[in-house]
């Protein structure tokens, strides 16, 4: 069976078949959600059996060594921070106004994230060490 390349688990032939395009896709760096949404929504089933753990060693050492984000929401929020640090440094201030594309909406949910209470003291304080004003 194995001479005519026998899919003896059709489930694991699925998930390399989508983890070959993953990587391939990375290579080129396209915007997956975007452009690839099979894979986006595969990639999220990643996450969420690594979270339940329920996906097998194997699998995350393959996904760790390209590099895969276990947590684009976090990794999103350090971009946009990074952003604002790199502001405050050339400025002496991170003021941003929300008319400032993105980042400044980025700004404005952050101060009503911590007004609702629910932004980690982490990021309040990574905030607050560039002077990041709460109210406008």
């Amino acid at each position: 069976m194995n001479d005519i390349k026998f899919i003896w688990n059709p489930n694991d032939f699925k998930w390399h078949e989508q983890f070959k395009q993953l990587t391939d896709l990375k290579n080129i760096g396209d915007d997956l959600h975007s452009n690839y949404p099979n894979i986006a929504k595969w990639c999220t089933k990643q996450r969420s059996a690594y979270k339940n753990q329920t996906l097998t060693k194997d699998k995350i050492v393959l996904l760790n060594k390209i590099n895969f984000d276990w947590d684009p929401d976090l990794t999103k929020w350090q971009t946009n921070y990074q952003k604002l640090k790199d502001i405050y440094l050339q400025k002496g201030n991170s003021n941003v106004p929300i008319k400032n594309g993105s980042l400044g909406s980025w700004c404005s949910t952050q101060r009503k994230t911590y007004k609702k209470g629910k932004l980690t003291q982490l990021k309040i304080d990574l905030l607050e060490s560039i002077k990041f004003k709460w109210e406008v």
